[in-house]
C-alpha cells in the first residue's frame, strides 16, 4: 500500500511492466503428468497378492502403482521392491505379511514417495491408502 491507500500499489517487473501485487507472483502450473517407466513392467505376484488379496485394492490401481515402484529410482522404494522380488511364496493370510515384515506403515510410505516421485497421483494414493487402512487394526498391525 501506499500513502496510506487502501488499494495496493502495482508492482513493475523487469521488463518494466506494472502488474497488481498477486498477478506478479502467481503463476499458472499446468497439472502435473505422472511419471512412470516407458515400459511395462510385469507385476509380481506378492504385490497382486498385498494389494489385491489383502487390501481389496482395484486391480488396475495395482497394477498402475507397481509400475511406478518399478520405475522409482528412490533407494527406500527400491529396497522395499526388492524385497518383495524376493519372495519365493505367498503368505498365507494377511497377518503373514507382518512376519515377512511388511507393515502397513511401511506400504503407505512407500505410497506418499511414490507421490512425491510424481509416479502417482494423489487420487492414486488416496485409493490405495483406503483399502490399506480398512485392514489396519488400532495398533497399527494388520487385521
Amino acid at each position: 500500500m501506499s500513502n496510506g491507500s487502501l488499494t495496493p500499489a502495482l508492482v513493475e517487473t523487469f521488463a518494466g511492466d506494472t502488474l497488481p501485487p498477486c498477478a506478479a507472483i502467481s503463476r499458472t502450473s499446468p497439472e502435473r503428468r505422472i511419471q512412470r517407466g516407458g515400459r511395462d513392467v510385469a507385476t509380481p505376484s506378492a504385490w497382486f497378492f498385498l494389494l489385491i488379496e489383502c487390501c481389496g485394492a482395484p486391480k488396475g490401481v495395482a497394477w498402475d502403482s507397481w509400475q511406478a515402484v518399478a520405475s522409482c529410482t528412490w533407494g527406500e522404494v527400491i529396497a522395499f521392491r526388492q524385497r518383495l522380488l524376493l519372495w519365493a511364496t505367498l503368505p498365507d493370510a494377511i497377518d503373514g505379511l507382518t512376519q515377512r515384515g511388511i507393515s502397513p506403515q511401511e506400504i503407505v510410505k512407500v505410497l506418499e514417495l511414490l507421490g512425491a516421485d510424481g509416479r502417482l497421483s494423489l487420487n492414486e494414493i488416496n485409493i490405495l491408502e483406503t483399502c490399506i487402512f480398512a485392514h489396519v487394526n488400532q495398533d497399527g498391525g494388520w487385521c
